[in-house]
C-alpha cells in the first residue's frame, strides 16, 4: 500500500508541476496539499509550494515556505547532493521574494552558490526546481 502512496504522490508532484506552468496556481497548490507518503517528497511540496506562492506574488506565504524548508525539512531530500541543491535553491528564492517584501538583501553569492550545487544534483530535481 506504501508504494502505491508513493506512486500516486509522485503523479501528484508532476501533475502539480504541469498546473503550475499553465498558471493554476491554485489547483496545482490543492494538488500539491494531498501528498502525504513520504517525508522526502513532503520536503518537495514544501520547497515548490514556496515557489507557487512566489508565482502567486504571495510573498508572506511564500517566505513562510521556504523558511520551512530551510529550517525543517531539508534533510529529508536524498541523495545528499539534491540536498545540497536544493537548500541553496530555497536561500536563494527567500532572498529573492524578501527583496521583493523591501529587504536589503544580496543574492548575487547565493546564486552563484546555488548555480555551483546544480552542477551535482540529479536530473530529476533540476527539472522540478531549475536553477
Amino acid at each position: 500500500m506504501r508504494k502505491i502512496q508513493a506512486l500516486i504522490d509522485s503523479f501528484r508532484f508532476h501533475k502539480a508541476g504541469v498546473l503550475t506552468n499553465a498558471g493554476r496556481y491554485s489547483e496545482a497548490l490543492d494538488i500539491l496539499g494531498k501528498i502525504e507518503a513520504s517525508s522526502e517528497l513532503i520536503a518537495r511540496r514544501t520547497l515548490y509550494e514556496g515557489d507557487v506562492y512566489h508565482r502567486m506574488k504571495d510573498y508572506p506565504s511564500a517566505v513562510a515556505r521556504y523558511r520551512t524548508f530551510i529550517d525543517e525539512k531539508f534533510k529529508e531530500v536524498l541523495p545528499e547532493q539534491d540536498e545540497r541543491y536544493l537548500l541553496s535553491y530555497a536561500k536563494y528564492y527567500l532572498a529573492c521574494v524578501e527583496r521583493k517584501l523591501g529587504h536589503a538583501v544580496d543574492v548575487s553569492g547565493l546564486k552563484s552558490d546555488m548555480e555551483r550545487a546544480a552542477r551535482t544534483a540529479t536530473r530529476v530535481t533540476t527539472a522540478d526546481f531549475p536553477p
